[in-house]
């Protein structure tokens, strides 16, 4: 079902890491299964490290990239389908906003841009994501941290 919305939707981060959590429960049935028939084998530690690795895997890629260029690629086509379809329409623009629809900004999504196909569009983008990139800019930092955020970092001891 999630290649489904990849393939309706596009891909995203939380559809990536849905995808991993996928993958982490068939290796947990399989574990399961291996351990009924070989009670003997400890799997579970195989599993820890397997899962461990793969998190890590996954956290080390550039996931913002992936998803970017994933969309450019989806947008495209479907700007090649429009003008099949509707040859005199301009459709071109109305789906830019849902290229950037993961993540607010990322600096990693201008080099992707540079692939979008009609030069327009693509400085209709580039400015989209500047001005999403000086409202990132503009936002300051929580000088305390809430306490259901998951990251460590407001430990760091602050510098001097």
């Amino acid at each position: 079902r999630m290649r489904l919305y990849i393939d309706a939707y596009g891909l995203t981060t939380l559809r990536i890491v849905t995808l991993w959590g996928i993958g982490m429960i068939l290796l947990a049935l399989l574990a399961a299964v291996i351990k009924v028939f070989q009670p003997n084998i400890r799997i579970c530690p195989i599993l820890a490290v397997i899962a461990l690795t793969t998190w890590i895997g996954l956290n080390y890629t550039n996931i913002d990239r992936l998803v970017i260029k994933n969309q450019v690629t989806r947008y495209n086509e479907a700007l090649r389908a429009a003008a099949v379809s509707a040859p005199n329409s301009d459709e071109s623009q109305i789906y830019l906003e849902d290229i950037f629809s993961d993540q607010y900004w990322s600096p990693d999504y201008y080099p992707a841009l540079e692939n979008i196909e009609l030069r327009t569009n693509r400085l209709a983008a580039q400015r989209i994501l500047n001005q999403r990139a000086v409202k990132k800019e503009a936002e300051k930092p929580q000088k305390d941290p809430p306490l259901y955020d998951w990251n460590l970092s407001f430990l760091k001891l602050p510098k001097q």
